[in-house]
């Protein structure tokens, strides 16, 4: 955090308001990206259920 406060500190006060924009930004893309890496693993993890389960019996989902 000490760079991110150096950063800052030699910022104009547009320039803070732009970065502030981006960091926003980049936390809002960084939330979705993390959803679907969720989505993705938790599907998986139940297809590697259903295989264990079924003793691989089931065909490809």
């Amino acid at each position: 955090m000490k760079a991110g406060n150096a950063l800052l500190d030699t910022l104009t006060e547009k320039q803070k308001e732009q970065f502030e924009a981006y960091m926003t930004a980049q936390h809002e893309v960084n939330v979705l990206t993390d959803c679907e890496s969720f989505i993705y693993a938790f599907r998986l993890g139940a297809k590697i259920m259903m295989d264990v389960l079924t003793e691989g019996k089931m065909k490809e989902i």
